[in-house]
């Protein structure tokens, strides 16, 4: 068994994380257009819409916490 050190997550920070997150993160990235991806995104909406108590499509848009509601401000 590998031993970690204790790690910090430093947004906004610091920020204690268990050791299983911290190994987490160290994994290679998903290739948001690999078959990988695609798979855990169609299971996060399955999921999803166990959540939300429905049978219709679940729509997930990425982005910042506002940016599907807040129009830019330079827009009349």
């Amino acid at each position: 068994m590998m031993r970690m050190e204790k790690s910090l997550l430093m947004i906004p920070g610091p920020t204690p994380i268990p050791p299983q997150v911290a190994a987490a993160m160290t994994q290679p990235m998903l290739n948001h257009r690999g078959e990988a991806f695609s798979a855990l995104f169609a299971e996060v909406s399955t999921k999803l819409q166990k959540v939300f108590r429905t049978a219709q499509p679940v729509y997930i848009f990425p982005g910042r916490a506002r940016g599907a509601g807040r129009r830019p401000s330079s827009t009349p």
